[in-house]
């Protein structure tokens, strides 16, 4: 028999929301699958004793019975936290892919999209590479009230949603952590000090920006227009030159993964 390979020699980029998944499915193989055996082999057991007991060899089926009752009600309450986790997290993933297929029908600016870029402990959901700059980008899919607003207000420092007097910075803490990553790489692997705007994009909510621009804070459709508005800081060279250096950190770390 002929020998065969794969065609596919390169490591694949990773895809939008491609963390998250993988999140998931530790969670669901963690934390989930394990709680099915348990009642299910006590079960079987219950069974045979209740088939023995039926055929009046004297073995009574009730601790069996009753031990497959406390491992069912255990799994039941356990799935029953886990699945708020995987809600959360089904609801992010849809988020950032939603928002990835968005960002792939921009063609203007000479734009390169990447997805789920692997940093040290945490995750970039998408990095653009265009001739208007890079830009680091991290996509927030909060529910929204069944009626009414739904309006998170930026005054620079902060983030407020709808009335409430709430202020959340973590967001931006970590859209600008996000931007200063990618800063870093750039001066790490080509010796180029660069400005990397971060974008923190909340899909389907009305956004108030009243503050300062240090970070832009958008509903996914209005990142396009303050792209377009944006100046234009690099040629296609310097475009192609800085996507294929994070094109090949990613193709490494996955090989070595």
């Amino acid at each position: 028999m002929n020998e065969t390979k794969s065609p596919i020699k390169a490591p694949l980029l990773r895809s939008a929301g491609q963390s998250l998944d993988e999140k998931i499915n530790g969670i669901i193989d963690d934390q989930v699958m394990g709680l099915f055996f348990p009642p299910i082999f006590l079960g079987l057991l219950a069974g045979l004793q209740w088939l023995e007991w039926s055929l009046d060899l004297s073995i009574s089926p009730w601790w069996f019975t009753l031990g497959c009752l406390a491992s069912a009600l255990y799994s039941y309450f356990k799935i029953k936290g886990v699945r708020a986790r995987l809600a959360s997290l089904k609801q992010g993933r849809e988020g950032e892919r939603a928002v990835g297929q968005y960002l792939e029908t921009i063609t203007d600016a000479e734009c390169k999209l990447f997805h789920d870029v692997v940093a040290e402990d945490f995750n970039i959901d998408h990095i653009i590479i265009s001739t208007k700059g890079v830009f680091a980008i991290e996509t927030k899919t909060y529910s929204k009230p069944s009626r009414g607003e739904a309006i998170i207000r930026h005054n620079g420092d902060g983030l407020y949603m709808n009335k409430s007097q709430f202020e959340s910075r973590d967001e931006l803490v970590q859209v600008k952590a996000a931007a200063n990553w990618v800063r870093k790489f750039y001066e790490k692997h080509l010796d180029r000090r660069l400005q990397v705007k971060p974008v923190l994009l909340f899909p389907g909510w009305y956004i108030k920006n009243e503050g300062n621009q240090d970070v832009w804070v958008l509903e996914p459709k209005a990142f396009p227009k303050y792209l377009e508005n944006a100046e234009v800081i690099f040629d296609k060279d310097e475009v192609n030159t800085l996507s294929n250096a994070l094109s090949r950190f990613i193709r490494d770390s996955v090989r070595f993964d």
